[in-house]
């Protein structure tokens, strides 16, 4: 019998011994998986089970399968079977930045101020934003991103139901890179992207070391975007300034933006050489004069796929208004730029630029200012920096047809009058160069 009682006494001492070094674990973090996961770890390498759901959306989507690490990538391009797989990579993304890792104290706008500065270059296409992109580019002491949402436009490319979620998505992946936090899947996304990765002097260096980035773990990129003291500089043409609010409302973000705009003629009159040009080198059926209502430039919606001055037009009207009503959370970090003012003056512009930032322009942004937009560069590439900056600003006037020019002009009235442009009313106008076609903008 007293074997028995002794055994029993055995029994409970052990099941409570077992309790408390549970309940001891359990006090440093380590939970009922983490003993699963000690134990498993020693037959193989885990299977991480912590898979995020998807991105908020209404689509039904199947859900993730079971990766050995968090590193989802996009499938094959070449691949018919276009599957979800790829899309839940960028709803893992978003919800990473949903989800911070521990709870952040409120925060006013003005309290950022005294954190790593994050700069964005806010603009169009063919606004002239590589050449202010450059100025950070430049910069050595700048983590600099070009393009990043082109990663968002390569992959719904790909997976056309994303579309929907697009807005929600550019965020997310902004409010990551503006914290040094990098995936697989964007940086899978830049490998394959030559214009991309010579533009970005951030990723650059890795890239070389990398095959082209092809190699590159984002644990390597994030460490370096870090080494930089979070300082960042990106430059987009597919964001709307209220994109950004989450950087600064909720991610606390010390965040500033220079909003590009140009003349929209001058836009127009650019987009239509550069598209121009493609139509008469791609395979399609080629149209019979290039001109913009030809090219689809004056609709909302192009043939062609292609960036419309009718939607350009409509950003402006979108986005400037909302920035002149001042609300608090762009208090002190909004600065208005015209592409004009910044060619007829780009030393003096991008002083002002950098005073903005509350930055001291280096000197060898200032030498590189002037060494690529004086009047003794002949260069002229699509997009290359080497150009009379004075000549291309007036170049609308010499190569737009008047007619198109009265185009541009009936259907971006209105953003014309935001942004300070004057209309010409005659053939004459267009032709006479002392005829000014810029107000001064009062107020920013």
């Amino acid at each position: 019998m007293n074997r028995f009682v002794a055994f029993g006494i055995i029994c409970v001492a052990a099941i409570l011994f077992s309790l408390v070094a549970y309940s001891k674990l359990s006090e440093n973090g380590v939970s009922r998986r983490g003993l699963t996961a000690i134990v498993s770890s020693t037959k193989d390498a885990l299977v991480d089970q912590d898979q995020e759901e998807p991105f908020n959306s209404h689509l039904t989507l199947p859900k993730l399968p079971t990766f050995r690490s968090k590193e989802v990538t996009f499938p094959d391009e070449s691949s018919s079977d276009i599957s979800s797989s790829a899309d839940e990579g960028f709803g893992e993304l978003a919800e990473l930045v949903n989800t911070p890792n521990e709870v952040q104290e409120e925060k006013t706008p003005r309290e950022n101020d005294d954190k790593p500065i994050v700069i964005v270059v806010l603009a169009r296409m063919r606004t002239g934003s590589s050449l202010v992109g450059e100025l950070f580019n430049q910069n050595p002491s700048f983590f600099y991103i070009f393009e990043p949402l082109h990663a968002v436009d390569s992959f719904i490319r790909h997976h056309a139901a994303a579309e929907v979620r697009r807005q929600g998505i550019s965020v997310s992946l902004l409010s990551m890179l503006a914290k040094c936090k990098f995936t697989p899947e964007f940086i899978d996304s830049y490998s394959k992207w030559p214009l991309g990765k010579s533009k970005s002097s951030g990723l650059l260096p890795i890239c070389k070391i990398t095959d082209g980035c092809s190699h590159a773990s984002h644990h390597l990129v994030e460490e370096r975007c870090k080494a930089f003291g979070g300082r960042i500089g990106m430059k987009t043409i597919r964001a709307d300034l209220n994109m950004l609010k989450t950087l600064v409302e909720k991610d606390h973000i010390n965040l500033k933006i220079i909003h590009l705009v140009r003349d929209p003629r001058g836009t127009a009159n650019s987009r239509r050489s550069y598209y121009g040009k493609k139509v008469h080198l791609s395979k399609s059926k080629q149209i019979p004069l290039i001109s913009l209502k030809n090219l689809g430039l004056l609709e909302e919606h192009s043939r062609y796929h292609i960036n419309t001055i009718v939607n350009y037009c409509k950003w402006v009207r979108d986005n400037v208004p909302l920035a002149k009503s001042r609300p608090t959370w762009l208090e002190g970090r909004y600065m208005l730029v015209r592409y004009e003012d910044l060619a007829l003056n780009p030393v003096k512009a991008s002083q002002e630029i950098y005073d903005f930032v509350g930055l001291t322009m280096p000197a060898n942004i200032q030498e590189w200012v002037r060494n690529n937009t004086n009047e003794n560069n002949i260069q002229n590439k699509t997009f290359g920096m080497q150009k009379n900056s004075k000549e291309v600003m007036q170049s609308w006037r010499h190569s737009l047809p008047y007619e198109e020019v009265l185009q541009v002009q009936k259907v971006c009235g209105t953003a014309m009058a935001i942004g300070g442009y004057r209309q010409i009313q005659s053939p004459g106008d267009q032709t006479d160069m002392s005829f000014d076609t810029m107000e001064t903008l009062f107020g920013w």
